[in-house]
């Protein structure tokens, strides 16, 4: 690895990551267990692995690992120092091929200064990782702009991951809880959720919040239903 200005911890984590990335043991794992598990898969791979696992097989990183973990170790460096003077140089590797790259500039940027890399930011949402969309969701949660468009903007990107059918339950939960947050201006696109028992509840409620309306429900009417009616949904 390169030298770099790095702490301890930012190295370790950064090492720790890319190990369990390539299914290898942490560094906490004890030596004699690690050497022996890569001594003997190795010898089983070689005679008996497949040429061709393209489901499983990562992505090849476009620099070495040595390099990658070296400047991923960089990134965590910055960010437990919250080294702002770092952020032009971290801001690349959002756009990074590196899966990991991008997350680590992703938190980095999150706790140092995310509101003036917002149109940067904002499209990690619908990134091929979904540990990266879920960052960027839980990021959001962080920013609280004065400015009213910048703040009906993240709204109504929180309101497009929450209302997503096709997107990981995991991803529309947590899109949920930094809408606490961003109140929308239109909350009838919400109601829609309500029709899904695992979001339903957690909705109403901020939808009871935000309107400081009481929903009473017609006999054999749905939550959806009256939400919508309360709301004036169709008026």
């Amino acid at each position: 690895m390169k030298a770099c200005n790095c702490s301890a911890r930012a190295v370790r984590r950064a090492e720790d990551e890319f190990r369990l990335r390539q299914g290898q043991l942490p560094s906490f794992a004890k030596p004699l267990i690690g050497l022996t598990a890569v001594l003997v898969t190795g010898a089983l791979t070689f005679t008996f692995w497949p040429a061709s696992t393209p489901e499983t097989s990562p992505t090849p990183s476009p620099v070495s690992s040595a390099e990658t973990r070296a400047q991923e170790a960089a990134i965590y460096s910055a960010m437990d120092l919250a080294d702002r003077s770092q952020a032009q140089r971290i801001l690349k590797h959002l756009s990074s091929p590196d899966d990991s790259l991008r997350l680590a500039a992703l938190r980095y940027v999150a706790k140092v200064d995310p509101e003036p890399y917002l149109d940067q930011l904002l499209p990690l949402l619908d990134d091929k990782s979904k540990r990266i969309r879920a960052a960027a969701v839980q990021m959001l949660a962080r920013i609280k702009p004065d400015d009213s468009e910048l703040a009906s903007q993240i709204s109504r990107r929180l309101v497009a991951v929450l209302v997503d059918e096709e997107r990981e339950l995991g991803e529309r939960v947590l899109a949920v809880a930094s809408l606490r947050s961003h109140k929308p201006k239109n909350l009838v696109p919400l109601t829609k959720v309500l029709d899904d028992p695992q979001l339903s509840e957690q909705v109403s409620d901020l939808l009871a919040k935000w309107s400081g309306k009481t929903i009473k429900q017609a006999e054999g009417e749905t939550l959806r239903a009256a939400w919508e009616r309360e709301l004036g949904a169709g008026a």
